[in-house]
């Protein structure tokens, strides 16, 4: 029989301690991060796959040794990644704080440029052209007052939409 210092299941000891960290954490829906320090290399992960062989056994049976195989895939958080790029062009990522009493057609109109990404006030792209149909839309009229489109308190888009207007430019 063997004795001493590292005798024992390796199982028990190890290799499930290993396997949980592939499981799924059920409060993040992933399974843990782990950091790996090897030298000077360091980078966070994910256990993508893991496998055991045992390779040593006593002779009750009990597993004394193993070899583990993982695949790790690194992970990196949305703020790291994003630090990492090199933008050479306008960001496109669309945010936006819901706000109550708004509707999925309005916040799918509203035009979200990088400039109103951190705008301390709501940001409004307003067309300020003749064409009638900004003109006839709505039955209130919407006009710069001071540089600003006052927003319209009621619900949903907040103004009342002519459907005749619509109708009239519908496109087929």
């Amino acid at each position: 029989a063997m004795s001493g210092l590292g005798a024992g299941d390796v199982s028990k000891l190890f290799t499930d301690q290993v396997h949980a960290l592939a499981l799924i954490d059920s409060d993040l829906h992933r399974p843990p991060l782990l950091l790996v320090s090897w030298g000077t290399l360091m980078f966070k992960c994910v256990v993508e796959s893991i496998s055991h062989r045992f390779t040593m056994f006593l002779e009750s049976g009990i597993p004394v040794r193993a070899t583990v195989t993982l695949a790790l895939r690194q992970a990196k958080s949305a703020t790291e990644q994003q630090e990492e790029i090199k933008k050479q062009s306008p960001d496109h990522a669309k945010i936006h704080a819901v706000q109550r009493g708004e509707s999925l057609q309005m916040i799918a109109a509203l035009p979200v440029a990088h400039h109103s990404l951190y705008a301390r006030a709501p940001v409004l792209e307003y067309d300020r052209s003749s064409h009638p149909f900004r003109r006839d839309l709505g039955c209130e009229p919407l006009d710069l007052v001071d540089g600003m489109v006052p927003i319209p308190g009621g619900p949903g888009l907040g103004i009342e939409v002519r459907r005749e207007t619509l109708v009239r430019y519908r496109v087929n």
